[in-house]
């Protein structure tokens, strides 16, 4: 409206406000100057964000580091609690759906993140390990093979006394699908793949830990690489044997095994169980961790 005025009724509107000024005096009309950038603000905090303007992308870049750090389903964004929320501390905001973040976002976060990790790898000085498992989805049957590295770096130099403060580095470097069986070959195959995608070669590996089983010592051999046991997973093994030598072990686990599946299959017996531990005072673990 003040635009049109001015473009076409210059006249009248100066003429109207030359009124106004001698009717009321400055202060007035100051004040009127004053509540225009208030009209202008409520305008735009109605006005919803263009999808890529650099606004928007600061908060899509925030959900999405958001859903990698903390392990969120891309789903979360069509939750409608989090909407909810997004649209009470930011009204100009409009999340996108989750096959923008899928598709685009997350990648990005993941391939940016890769390049910075790049570079810091190739300034390594020392030697890498790592430490590797393959494991299979009880969900969905799905096989992934990882490789996390390991390394020290140095954070600060003195000079004067030659000392050296080193901080200790630890990243996971790939969580990759790992279907077929899993063969020592293919193991190797997996393995000199994923280092090859980080520019890693194998002069730069010290050693790869891994557990006990024959197929991963040999898939690790088989690569070039140094296999090294996991010290807790042999651990494992020898307590585990141990525990199996002995009858009244087995025999105490045979026992414990039969009363859990009794109250995992009943939910009274399940409720009995709680209200004799409230009588006695007795505590409620929450875990119990496997006897296998």
């Amino acid at each position: 409206m003040k635009s049109h005025l001015e473009k076409f009724h210059r006249e009248d509107l100066n003429k109207k406000q030359a009124e106004l000024l001698h009717s009321a005096g400055q202060p007035q009309a100051q004040t009127i100057t004053n509540n225009q950038p208030t009209i202008i603000h409520a305008l735009q905090k109605m006005r919803v964000w263009n999808i890529n303007i650099p606004q928007a992308r600061q908060y899509h870049y925030l959900i999405g580091e958001m859903i990698c750090l903390d392990n969120q389903p891309f789903s979360i964004v069509n939750d409608t609690g989090f909407k909810r929320l997004i649209n009470k501390a930011v009204p100009n905001y409009n999340i996108p759906s989750d096959k923008y973040f899928r598709e685009n976002i997350i990648p990005d976060i993941y391939e940016r993140t890769k390049t910075t990790l790049k570079e810091k790898l190739k300034k390594m000085t020392g030697n890498i390990s790592f430490t590797t498992d393959i494991w299979t989805c009880s969900y969905t049957n799905n096989s992934f093979i990882s490789l996390t590295g390991h390394w020290l770096d140095t954070i600060n130099i003195t000079t004067s006394n030659n000392n050296v403060s080193w901080k200790r580095c630890s990243f996971v470097l790939a969580c990759k699908h790992f279907p077929g069986s899993h063969t020592g070959e293919a193991i190797a195959t997996a393995l000199t793949n994923l280092l090859k995608d980080w520019d890693l070669k194998t002069e730069q590996v010290h050693l790869i830990i891994a557990d006990n089983a024959v197929n991963m010592s040999k898939g690790i051999n088989e690569a070039g690489l140094n296999y090294q046991p996991c010290f807790v997973h042999t651990l494992q093994l020898v307590i585990k044997d141990a525990m199996g030598s002995q009858r009244a072990i087995t025999d105490l686990f045979a026992k414990a095994k039969q009363i859990v599946g009794h109250f995992n299959h009943s939910s009274l017996a399940c409720y009995n169980l709680e209200q004799i531990q409230l009588r006695l005072k007795m505590g409620f673990p929450k875990k119990t961790y496997s006897s296998k």
